[in-house]
C-alpha cells in the first residue's frame, strides 16, 4: 500500500508542480542565445508531461480533488507553452 500511495503522489506532483514551473519559465524574457534555447526546452520539458498527466487526471474521474489538480496543471502548463510559442512567433516576425 505504501508503494501505491507513493506512485499516486508522484503522478499528481508531476501535474501540480510541472505546470507552474512551465509557466514560470515562460515569464522569463529578453534572454539571448543559449539561455533562450534553454528556457524554451525547460518550458516544454516541464509542460508536456504536466499536460499529459493533467489530462489523464481530468478524464478519469478519480476524485474531485484529482480533477481540480488536473485542471490547475493543465491550465498552467498550457498557458506557459502558449506564451512561449507566442514569444517565438514574435521574434520570427520580420520588422516592417
Amino acid at each position: 500500500m505504501y508503494s501505491l500511495a507513493l506512485l499516486a503522489v508522484i503522478i499528481i506532483s508531476i501535474a501540480v508542480i510541472g505546470g507552474p514551473l512551465s509557466f514560470l519559465f515562460s515569464l522569463l524574457r529578453n534572454l539571448k542565445g543559449f539561455l533562450e534555447i534553454t528556457r524554451i526546452i525547460f518550458v516544454f520539458l516541464f509542460g508536456l508531461p504536466a499536460m499529459t498527466i493533467a489530462i489523464f487526471l481530468i478524464t478519469r474521474w478519480i476524485s474531485v480533488g484529482a480533477t481540480l489538480m488536473g485542471l490547475f496543471g493543465a491550465a498552467s502548463s498550457g498557458l506557459g507553452m502558449y506564451r512561449t510559442i507566442k514569444q517565438i512567433q514574435e521574434k520570427r516576425k520580420p520588422a516592417n
